[in-house]
């Protein structure tokens, strides 16, 4: 048995074969044999002699190299490209807006009839609207986000005829487009972007559902079936909510048997649906017009191209009594860092409020087939007629509402925050264009972590217009590969910094949960819950001391 020190540093500290403990020292011994092992408490590590140095047992020990800026005691640390040493932080973004850049010169139709999406693959923002100055012919045009600014292709039609509610979702299976819009029945078509000239072209058309007379789509991409889902509404004697299931192979469109979600006058706005990613459910938003005029909510699952539903669920909250307030034009998206559904809409009046268009906000809760939601946000009057919008910003983790304000007409946006199941203020409300903006669609561009807003300007001969917009955000240096360990004491700029790495344990934390994994936030501090990266600090073994492994 290798032999084991105790207390001092001399030959004579050694625990011998016929003894059993771990011994403790502040540095180094003088002497020592290959396989020699003891407790540094000055790094919190177990060392082990090679025959010729000390190092951590199991890789840990610690590391030096020179601080880039001031680093605090337990801090963690990434190691630079530069090879310097620096503490994990985040560097605050203002928030920011460039000009308004026209994709359209001619008289333009985005709200009800546009729609607008992100090509992840080639990194390019999709708009799809009316062209009104085109004999109202279907037309798309592909964008490329530069900072605050935004250049456009040519634009391409993809229907040569009156082409209505056209929609537009990115299928990040196949890299791909589907794009739907209103010909004789719920038509689509797949749209291939060529980034080297900001071009798009389309394959033949495929449709949902052949039967005449339908308004407004909604359309999101379940990325767990690699399906694309369509809501619409079928006109009859009365509206009929129906959805339809499709996957894209090449220029080809594969679609199922459209389902019924209400035959009684039920109608789905553009915008109204989204993809639930923790639970692998699609949501669906709608007001139920044949019924009490409240907006109502139904979750699905997709198997291939076949979709099933829940039970239906009243989204308006009772507040002042046993009556509903009623509500119009629902818009959701999904917050990805909460696991939460938002939606939105105009309050129609009811409930002790007498106003229309006040906006209302609502934290969802997707549990199987059912949807649970927090109480209602509500905020100042915001008009009607897809002129609130809300948008996710994964760079903030904040729900992001633009709006045209019926009051002076102009272009403007709140930011919210989800807390648990309810909504919290995280902005005022912010005018992003003094135009006239009628008709607004958004969507973030993830490459360039900015969003993009586009509108009808019915101030300026009607035409398309967007504008970037960087949030304002934290940007941190963590990567998913850049953690080098934990700071072992307070370094100034420019001096040599001691990390300590995988295998040691560090004792400069508070308020750690013991036996639980612990992960490095975007700020430098460790929490249970994991960040942008799920970057590994180790296990607490105690509220002050953490086990690092990476």
């Amino acid at each position: 048995m290798a032999p084991l020190f105790v207390g001092s540093n001399s030959d004579d500290s050694r625990i011998r074969s016929d003894r059993v403990g771990l011994a403790a020292s502040t540095s180094n011994p003088a002497s020592a044999v290959t396989g020699d092992a003891y407790y540094n408490s000055t790094d919190n590590a177990l060392k082990i002699y090679s025959g010729s140095d000390w190092s951590g047992a199991g890789g840990g020990g610690t590391l030096t190299g020179i601080a880039s800026g001031a680093i605090t005691d337990g801090q963690p640390v990434i190691l630079q490209s530069d090879g310097t040493i620096a503490g994990v932080g985040t560097t605050g973004i203002s928030q920011s807006f460039g000009s308004a850049t026209v994709f359209e010169t001619g008289h333009t139709n985005v709200g009800d009839n546009g729609d607008s999406a992100f090509d992840s693959t080639n990194n390019r923002v999709v708009i799809v609207y009316r062209d009104d100055g085109n004999s109202n012919y279907g037309t798309a045009v592909v964008g490329t986000v530069s900072g605050t600014s935004i250049s456009f292709g040519t634009p391409v039609v993809f229907n040569s005829n009156n082409s209505s509610y056209n929609t537009v979702v990115f299928d990040s299976n196949s890299g791909k487009f589907m794009v739907l819009y209103e010909r004789s029945g719920v038509q689509a078509r797949v749209a291939t972007v060529d980034p080297s000239d900001n071009s798009i072209s389309f394959g033949s058309e495929y449709p949902a559902d052949e039967t005449s007379n339908f308004e407004d789509y909604s359309a999101t991409f379940d990325s767990s079936q690699n399906s694309v889902v369509v809501f619409y509404n079928k006109v009859s004697s009365t509206f009929v909510a129906k959805a339809a299931a499709g996957q894209i192979s090449g220029s080809n469109i594969s679609w199922g048997t459209p389902v019924t979600i209400l035959n009684d006058n039920a109608y789905i706005e553009k915008r109204a649906s989204t993809f639930d990613s923790s639970n692998n459910k699609v949501v669906c938003f709608f007001k139920d017009y044949g019924g009490d005029n409240r907006i109502k909510a139904i979750v699905g699952t997709v198997s291939g191209t076949s979709i099933s539903f829940g039970d239906l669920v009243d989204v308006s909250e009772k507040t002042n009594g046993s009556v509903s307030a009623t509500g119009d034009d629902p818009q959701c998206t999904f917050d990805s860092s909460n696991n939460k559904v938002v939606v939105v809409y105009d309050l129609d009046g009811g409930d002790g409020y007498q106003d229309s268009g006040l906006g209302v906000a609502r934290v969802g809760t997707v549990v199987g087939t059912a949807i649970t939601f927090g109480k209602s946000y509500i905020w100042g009057r915001t008009g009607n007629s897809n002129s609130q919008i809300p948008l996710y910003l994964p760079n903030s983790g904040k729900i992001l509402i633009a709006y045209r304000d019926p009051q002076d007409t102009s272009g403007k946006f709140l930011t919210l925050k989800v807390t648990g199941t309810n909504l919290t203020r995280s902005t005022d409300d912010v005018t992003f264009t003094s135009d006239s903006p009628n008709g607004l669609s958004l969507v973030f561009d993830s490459n360039e972590n900015k969003a993009v807003i586009s509108y009808v300007d019915s101030g300026d001969s009607s035409k398309g217009k967007s504008i970037v917009l960087q949030p304002d955000t934290a940007s941190t240096n963590l990567t998913s590969t850049n953690f080098l360990g934990i700071s072992n004491g307070a370094y100034s700029d420019g001096s040599t910094a001691t990390v300590q790495i995988e295998g040691s344990i560090d004792d400069a934390q508070s308020g750690l949960t013991v036996g639980k994994r612990h992960y490095v936030q975007n700020d430098g501090s460790l929490g249970i819950r994991t960040g942008d990266f799920a970057v590994s600090a180790g296990i607490a073994i105690s509220t002050t001391k953490i086990a690092i492994e990476s």
